[in-house]
């Protein structure tokens, strides 16, 4: 069990089930939501379909986790008005079970310092020694007469002590917010596959 999300080699030895799309990681975060007896593939399409914006709360934390991007843009120095979302990510993977997405970036930079990878070949190859690697997984869970639950996961990875240590100091203030939007996401696409089914 790792400690507020901290993997150490040991843990990251015996994982069950590793992301396969980064050497290793040392940051992990899991949310699952309620069991609801809805088809696989129409949650993995629910995952698809969600937006940021779906949601009053995950939408206002956005804004403001974006506010410093926002104003570097309104004073020229940056030229990006895309709102970080799920868009924002790298397609790694999909199946009627899972999707798994990555972003590669300096994440504790005021404007996040996210490097657009456009594909996967890119991302896995993507070898930046002041830059973190994150794979966002949403894993669907079967359970017994037809149930299933939407699990998401987090895995982080540092190339070296420096890169850990800013992410380690990024991660204890943004954890809980982040905890909490992850938390939310689920709960809204559990509950739009409730009222449609």
């Amino acid at each position: 069990m790792t400690f507020l999300g901290i993997v150490n080699s040991k843990e990251y030895k015996t994982w069950k089930h590793p992301t396969p799309f980064l050497p290793c990681f040392h940051f992990y975060e899991i949310h699952e939501s309620e069991s609801i007896k809805v088809p696989a593939k129409e949650i993995t399409q629910a995952v698809k379909n969600f937006e940021m914006s779906d949601d009053l709360f995950i939408k206002t934390l956005s804004k403001i986790r974006n506010a410093p991007t926002y104003l570097l843009n309104k004073l020229g120095r940056k030229n990006n008005d895309q709102e970080f979302g799920l868009k924002t990510f790298t397609p790694l993977n999909e199946n009627s079970h899972e999707i798994s997405m990555g972003l590669t970036g300096r994440f504790w930079q005021k404007d996040l310092g996210i490097i657009h990878q456009p594909d996967l070949e890119s991302f896995i190859n993507f070898d930046d020694h002041k830059s973190a690697k994150l794979v966002l997984r949403f894993l669907v869970r079967e359970h017994l007469n037809g149930y299933h639950s939407l699990v998401t996961e987090t895995f982080i990875f540092c190339p070296n002590d420096n890169v850990k240590k800013k992410f380690t100091f990024y991660w204890f203030i943004i954890r809980p917010a982040s905890g909490f939007i992850r938390k939310r996401a689920l709960s809204v696409i559990i509950n739009k596959l409730k009222n449609k089914f």
